[in-house]
């Protein structure tokens, strides 16, 4: 309920499309204009949020993409390679993707700091999600975590880099569960990833590094980060904004006539095709 929520409070006239009775109720309760029981039933609006569980996205988002508004899909936007071809052949320039750690004050500071030059020359981002949750049934650890870390690089170093190296524990089912990815190639920037479901240490750690310094995210609800450089460590007060409400209302810009969404859907392909790789890889394929 939090997107009803965040868009209630950013002043819209929502409807919400909810199978379960009582999550109705509730969206009733949080703030919704009207509900009602299938996607099929929506009257025709501005555009469209898409909140599912990932297995459905791609038959949710054909259906409202049919009546030509602009969609924003929660990431994954499928766990599905083809599926999400798919869904960027009929969406176009109309599908976007809620990638919000690309809206986190945090990594917007790190992006900023990287193509400023104050870091230097960048050498390497190092990303770290871990923690206790499990994960859900239809997605691994990569689909799941790896999705956002793929979206800071593409933030912060404009794409996702080649694979070098991958190493990953499976459980009994044979599901990715932690993963430690190598990626980029000399002289571009290298992006090492580390993601983790089941683990004690719950960790969000963010660290791009330069020629001249480096500087650190450590946690998702910070209101600073730190520049480490040859004299000193200097510490940059960051926006307590909330990223998802940070994206929707990116969203509700463009339905008004402004700026894009910054992850449309040639991006969720690049990222789709990447995790994709990276479970070959995974699973002994050569990179």
């Amino acid at each position: 309920m939090n997107v009803v929520r965040d868009l209630v409070a950013l002043g819209v006239d929502v409807t919400v499309a909810e199978l379960d009775d009582d999550r109705r109720a509730r969206a009733r309760l949080t703030g919704a204009t009207r509900c009602v029981d299938a996607a099929e039933h929506l009257p025709e609006c501005d555009g469209y949020v898409v909140v599912t569980q990932a297995p459905s996205h791609r038959e949710v988002c054909e259906l409202v993409l049919e009546r030509g508004a602009p969609v924003f899909v929660e990431k994954p936007p499928c766990t599905d390679v083809a599926d999400v071809e798919a869904l960027a052949s009929q969406g176009g320039d109309r599908l976007f993707v809620m990638h919000k750690w690309r809206y986190h004050p945090g990594i917007r500071a790190l992006a900023d700091l990287a193509s400023s030059g104050r870091l230097g020359t960048i050498e390497r981002l190092a990303t770290t999600r871990t923690g206790p949750g499990t994960l859900p049934p239809d997605v691994d650890v990569l689909w799941h975590l790896g999705t956002h870390d793929l979206s800071i690089a593409v933030e912060i170093l404009g794409g996702v880099a080649p694979i070098r190296n991958v190493e990953a524990t499976h459980d009994s089912s044979g599901l990715i569960t932690q993963c430690t990815v190598s990626m980029g190639q000399l002289p571009a920037a290298e992006h090492r990833m580390v993601v983790a479901a089941g683990v004690p240490a719950q960790v969000r750690r963010f660290v791009v590094t330069g020629s001249d310094a480096s500087a650190v995210v450590e946690g998702a609800d910070v209101s600073a980060i730190s520049v480490h450089r040859r004299d000193g460590v200097e510490t940059l007060t960051i926006p307590r904004t909330m990223p998802l409400t940070q994206e929707l209302r990116a969203f509700l810009v463009h339905l008004g006539g402004g700026s894009p969404p910054v992850s449309d859907a040639a991006t969720a392909l690049t990222i789709a095709r990447q995790l994709s790789e990276m479970q070959r890889v995974a699973n002994g394929a050569a990179p």
